[in-house]
């Protein structure tokens, strides 16, 4: 998927995101279905249920106008942190070349910064595409870098330098559910729709 440039204007906010992780991997039983192995496979990633709350169609035509530009370019948008403060992490970017699996190094971070378990960060490759990750371990900045455990695992080509943003992640990808909305006769239009990374 090439990177997107739709993006739904700011106001009014969502008003329930249910994120979901879409699970690549699977579960095989032995014959006598004693044993479970778990074999996991590259590919996991994010997605959401989004729904915003009721609003004027006057407002709501230009949700739609764009919702329907993104149903064949994809959507970019804002990961909601549920009120969680991650900080202000600097000008982070990837150190390396050695970003890959579930390690993410990092560098050029604040002094001191405290990244934690269950922050989200999204790492940007070449094309613009941003790839959402959940922290699983947490650390304090020294030198400027320092190197976050990611899940699900790094699925882009992530070279020296590339886009990491801590501090306002987002989530981008296709549209998977059909664009649809009502036309109620008090004029208040609710949409929702499910996006899921692509890439």
């Amino acid at each position: 998927m090439e990177a997107v440039t739709v993006i739904l204007p700011a106001l009014p906010g969502v008003r329930l995101v249910e994120p979901f992780y879409v699970d690549t991997g699977l579960l095989q039983r032995a014959p006598t279905r004693a044993t479970i192995t778990r074999i996991n496979r590259p590919g996991g990633h994010m997605g959401a249920q989004v729904t915003y709350p009721p609003m004027p169609a006057d407002i709501a035509r230009v949700f739609i106008s764009r919702l329907l530009e993104a149903k064949e370019d994809g959507l970019r948008m804002p990961f909601p942190l549920t009120g969680v403060d991650q900080g202000d992490p600097g000008n982070t970017v990837i150190n390396g070349a050695g970003a890959a699996g579930t390690s993410l190094p990092v560098r050029g971070m604040t002094t001191g910064y405290q990244w934690k378990e269950g922050f989200w960060v999204s790492v940007v490759d070449p094309d613009g595409i941003h790839y959402l990750h959940n922290v699983r371990n947490s650390g304090q900045v020294l030198m400027g870098g320092g190197v976050l455990n990611v899940r699900p695992a790094l699925r882009g080509d992530f070279p020296d330098g590339s886009l990491v943003i801590l501090d306002a992640p987002r989530i981008e990808g296709a549209i998977t559910s059909d664009i649809a909305w009502p036309l109620p006769h008090q004029k208040i239009v609710t949409i929702e729709f499910t996006i899921e990374e692509a890439a």
